[in-house]
């Protein structure tokens, strides 16, 4: 992770870990941001989010030990600054991306796209 270089902070958390690695690898080398941390569990991100406080979280819709808009609100309920993005392989039972939108998640992107909008996603969310 190049937490020198400046640019809008992001956080990962995917629960596989190829995933992860290709997002961290994605948007790190990606100008205008710089991941400053990852996790594959959803209690780790959301302790270690609120603690960094980045500008984004980007989070799987699907983490392994919850639910990514479950985790949207923990991080929200404690950091209501950081940005969240879900991503996600599609509607899930559980939610919308209404539901997502109206819980106040910046964006739902999702991963099976062909072209795969995150990085565009990442510097709207980021403007100030």
């Amino acid at each position: 992770m190049n937490r020198d270089r400046r640019g809008a902070s992001v956080y990962v958390a995917d629960d596989h870990p190829e995933v992860l690695n290709g997002l961290v690898e994605l948007i790190d080398s990606a100008e205008g941001f710089s991941v400053v941390g990852s996790s594959t569990k959803a209690s780790i991100a959301v302790a270690e989010i609120v603690a960094l406080r980045p500008a984004v979280a980007v989070i799987d819709g699907h983490i392994a030990d919850d639910d990514g808009l479950r985790v949207y609100r923990q991080v929200h309920a404690l950091a209501p600054e950081v940005a969240c993005v879900i991503l996600t392989t599609g509607v899930t039972s559980e939610w919308g991306p209404a539901e997502a939108a109206e819980a106040g998640v910046a964006a739902v992107v999702l991963k099976q796209l062909t072209e795969f909008p995150l990085l565009e996603v990442l510097a709207d969310v980021t403007k100030s």
